[in-house]
């Protein structure tokens, strides 16, 4: 089972990874840049002068603004109670009402992966019914069958 150790080592690669792929897309860019300003001397044109170009802002679309959904969904299943039909578009909303944001019909499909997930790995309790869908049920306890009583005359 991977540990918070392990995601931190994780997700710290992957950021050194999209780091030095950045500077490499940087190196690139300086490259073409120092080629083209040696362009005009070599065709024998006059340089031209250039504005500074001013510093643009980045704007990122998409991401991940959830990043602790799949936390929030268990601990929304472990306050559920047991033998009751958990419904997904009930767990939606009282989701978003906590801050949870995206499309209703995206986050539903991420909840039913983690919900598929979770009753395959028989986490939280989580059964899935054909025709009633997920419950959360306890875990059967061992019971030994009933011994008979000796009565010691």
């Amino acid at each position: 089972m991977a540990t918070q150790r392990d995601h931190i080592e994780n997700a710290l690669n992957q950021l050194l990874a999209k780091k030095h792929q950045l500077e490499s897309e940087v190196r690139e860019i300086e490259e073409a840049i120092h080629a083209l300003n040696k362009v005009p001397a070599l065709l024998g044109d006059h340089p031209t002068i250039r504005k500074p170009v001013e510093s643009v802002k980045v704007v990122t679309s998409g991401g991940h603004v959830n990043r602790d959904l799949a936390e929030k969904v268990r601990a929304y299943l472990l306050t559920f109670p047991y033998s009751q039909k958990i419904d997904v578009n009930t767990m939606i909303e009282e989701l978003k009402d906590k801050g949870v944001q995206g499309k209703k019909t995206s986050l539903y499909a991420y909840i039913h992966s983690l919900l598929k997930k979770w009753v395959q790995k028989k986490e939280a309790g989580l059964q899935y019914q054909a025709g009633v869908g997920y419950t959360r049920e306890r875990d059967p306890i061992y019971k030994a069958p009933d011994a008979e009583l000796v009565h010691i005359a």
